[in-house]
């Protein structure tokens, strides 16, 4: 018995950016047959939702299970943040930034100390925040940020906290 399928059209949905857990789903606009489902060049599954991506970009990639109909590929972006940082010049988490958000040229991050002073503005597309407000280190504390950036075409914005530990 051969079973047909036909090269997919695909959408892919993403998990709201920040989200502590992202998870991708991927639906069938248009196609017949059965599809599997591969997340960055990894082994093929039959599920159509990967869970708990990392963030980053990504490709997902879609294809018939019976037959060779093509693959669809689609890229995807899942923008989380640092919850912690360490500017400790060890080479590891020494700034705080958002870089999932590096593409978007007009996003800028405010980040505020637990007072609700503007302590800096960065860029996504630089180096980050080292810890520094007028040329002296801030204590360990969590410290407030807001972020302005585009998704999906539109503006958006987005508020939370994170911890320097010194």
């Amino acid at each position: 018995m051969v079973k047909d399928s036909g090269k997919p059209v695909v959408r892919v949905k993403v998990t709201e950016p920040f989200e502590d857990i992202a998870n991708v789903t991927v639906e069938i606009l248009q196609g017949y047959g059965d599809y599997q489902y591969s997340l960055d060049g990894g082994a093929f599954q039959n599920d159509n939702e990967f869970y708990n991506v990392p963030s980053g970009p990504h490709q997902i990639s879609v294809r018939g299970e019976y037959g060779d109909c093509g693959t669809e590929i689609v890229q995807v972006d899942i923008v989380k943040y640092p919850r912690f940082f360490t500017p400790n010049e060890d080479g590891f988490n020494d700034t705080w930034n958002i870089y999932d958000l590096k593409f978007d040229k007009n996003a800028k991050v405010s980040i505020y100390d637990r007072f609700g002073k503007l302590l800096t503005v960065i860029s996504p597309s630089g180096k980050g925040w080292e810890g520094i407000y007028n040329n002296k280190n801030m204590p360990s504390n969590d410290y407030w940020f807001l972020v302005d950036y585009i998704y999906e075409g539109q503006k958006r914005q987005f508020k939370s906290h994170f911890t320097l530990k010194r």
